[in-house]
């Protein structure tokens, strides 16, 4: 019986990451599509929305991926994903004339799979909005995705520019789904989230945004 219930544990955890393998194969071919349909549409906006659909896709293929190239499908090693993130972030931001330079500075923990797609989200709409809001066309950038353990419970991701700097009424750029899906994400996982000025001696002092998430005993291993 023991050497049954170990055969039938490999074959499920094998069956598992075929699963994550597929949909990894399946998210990608999705934003194949995406990426193929907005090279029909001339509005700038439309355009615009589609490449922010694709990178909220490629966000969450990046935990799939990792999830069957590892032995752990619970846990996703954070400074390998937001890393990977980063450098898609870069790639997608960066133009002929300007660089947006994305840096992930992690510390090294695993997270629950779910709270790690959340994370995960709320980084890519920060760097996102900071990419198009805080620089110029033709201005290089600076972006730096932080996440630190506040302690033993309580996780801070951090996503700092170095442009322009907080609007003058305080409010942060962005208003559209990008910042409803943090709010909703936020709400879920009873997170506060905040914004702030970087060095506001500084002329050009920067955006700060900042996140703290609650976690649940099990949700985090070193």
């Amino acid at each position: 019986m023991e050497s049954e219930l170990r055969a039938t544990n490999a074959r499920l955890e094998a069956l598992l990451k075929e699963v994550n393998h597929r949909v990894a194969n399946n998210l990608q071919m999705v934003m194949s599509f995406v990426a193929l349909q907005s090279k029909t549409i001339a509005d700038p906006a439309a355009r615009e929305a589609l490449k922010k659909t694709q990178q909220r896709i490629a966000t969450v293929a990046q935990v799939n991926r990792r999830l069957y190239t590892t032995d752990d499908v619970e846990y996703v090693a954070m400074d390998d994903y937001l890393g990977g993130l980063a450098e898609d972030l870069s790639a997608t931001w960066s133009t002929g004339v300007a660089a947006r330079r994305v840096i992930a500075d992690v510390e090294p923990m695993r997270v629950a799979t779910d709270k790690a797609v959340a994370l995960g989200m709320i980084a890519n709409e920060w760097v996102s909005n900071a990419c198009k809001y805080a620089y110029g066309d033709s201005d290089d950038g600076e972006i730096r995705i932080s996440l630190r353990r506040a302690d033993e419970t309580l996780l801070e991701l951090a996503v700092v520019d170095d442009g322009a700097g907080m609007p003058s009424d305080g409010t942060a750029r962005g208003t559209g789904l990008g910042t409803r899906l943090i709010e909703a994400l936020a709400r879920t996982h009873k997170a506060a989230v905040s914004y702030g000025a970087v060095d506001p001696s500084r002329d050009m002092p920067g955006t700060s945004a900042l996140i703290r998430i609650q976690l649940r005993p099990g949700e985090l291993k070193a």
